[in-house]
């Protein structure tokens, strides 16, 4: 459409510049998402878009994170998402285009498809596929600058999640990411959805994910000896070895002071009983610059797909406490102590607000 005086902006302009607010309408990742793929939607001619971040191995099934039918969304706006959608026929040519970083289109079952990367330095971090019944040339300067600021605010959004001493998820970003992955659990373990079957395969109907906490023992001690330009350095270091040692897709929060938070990805309880074992002495045989020797305390509690973040770190506080009290420098499960008889159940109240 052209515009009716010089200095007036036509009706696309107006539409790009919505589809700029509803791409940073919110500080929430899905909702960032989902607003990327509503303004690719409204300004690409096609049947289907997905997006697909890097798996975060190569041993994880390629999943679309959003996936939309572009003709029910256009009918009725809350309809036509899907989530953690199967890729099927799409997931080899995906697969290398994380690798090649380049555009490609080709034509499955009668449907030209084009892959389109999204860049960051030097390794593709996410891919938007479009479907199309008919052959049409992609808009590839309109779509890049979505996504560039896409990229831009994803990358202040990312700046506001983190602990400004050590780069780790912050306090405030706690319960969203616990409710994601409760939600991403629940998906995860219905066994009537097809979508998932490939991530089922990889972990047994024993697994889920469990929450630990990590409490350096003696920390105020450490402070008043040697003062907390040090201490901030352990706090530093601590986090490094956390990033090092735990998964990828394990979620690592500072808590404030000396406390620090996982969520680990679903194992069984020996095997997150192992892994903060592990940490643990890792810890203990390192060597901090000037003060030497420090250790710390593990409590931990599972996550089940009913469960309220404020429960799960109660549980695990109790854990924490009992290690604290029975020595430090050791794991403690809840499981385990509620096994034993050594804790008894304790709900948190609903007016109480840990975060």
């Amino acid at each position: 459409m052209s515009s009716t005086s010089g200095g007036d902006l036509t009706s696309d302009h107006l539409e790009l510049l919505r589809s700029i607010i509803d791409i940073t309408r919110h500080p929430d990742r899905r909702a960032m998402e989902k607003g990327l793929v509503v303004a690719l939607a409204t300004h690409i001619a096609c049947e289907k878009i997905i997006l697909v971040q890097r798996p975060l191995s190569d041993m994880e099934p390629l999943l679309g994170l959003v996936a939309l039918d572009v003709g029910l969304f256009k009918q009725e706006p809350e309809t036509g998402w899907h989530y953690d959608y199967a890729l099927g026929s799409y997931e080899d040519v995906t697969r290398r285009v994380f690798e090649s970083a380049s555009i490609e289109t080709c034509t499955i079952d009668s449907c030209v498809i084009s892959w389109v990367p999204l860049v960051e330095g030097s390794r593709v971090s996410a891919i938007i596929i479009f479907k199309s019944i008919c052959h049409r040339e992609l808009s590839i300067e309109l779509i890049g600058a979505l996504l560039k600021i896409y990229q831009n605010y994803l990358n202040i959004l990312r700046e506001s999640e983190s602990d400004k001493l050590t780069g780790l998820l912050n306090r405030r970003t706690f319960d969203g990411k616990f409710q994601h992955l409760v939600a991403q659990q629940n998906l995860h373990t219905r066994s009537d959805d097809s979508s998932v079957s490939g991530r089922q395969r990889h972990h047994s109907e024993m697994d889920h994910s469990w929450l630990g906490i990590i409490d350096i023992d003696h920390f105020k001690r450490i402070n008043d000896e040697y003062g907390h330009i040090y201490g901030d350095e352990i706090l530093l270091l601590l986090s490094r070895q956390m990033q090092a040692f735990f998964r990828r897709a394990d979620l690592l929060f500072r808590f404030g002071g000396e406390e620090f938070v996982v969520l680990l990805e679903p194992t069984n309880e020996e095997g997150a009983n192992t892994a903060f074992l592990r940490f643990l002495t890792q810890i203990s045989e390192y060597t901090f610059p000037q003060v030497g020797k420090v250790t710390i305390s593990i409590g931990f509690a599972p996550i089940h797909a009913d469960s309220v973040s404020t429960d799960v770190f109660g549980r695990a506080d109790q854990a924490l406490y009992h290690a604290k009290e029975n020595g430090r420098n050791q794991v403690s499960s809840y499981l385990e102590l509620m096994a034993n008889g050594v804790l008894s159940e304790v709900v948190t109240p609903e007016n109480i607000d840990l975060f």
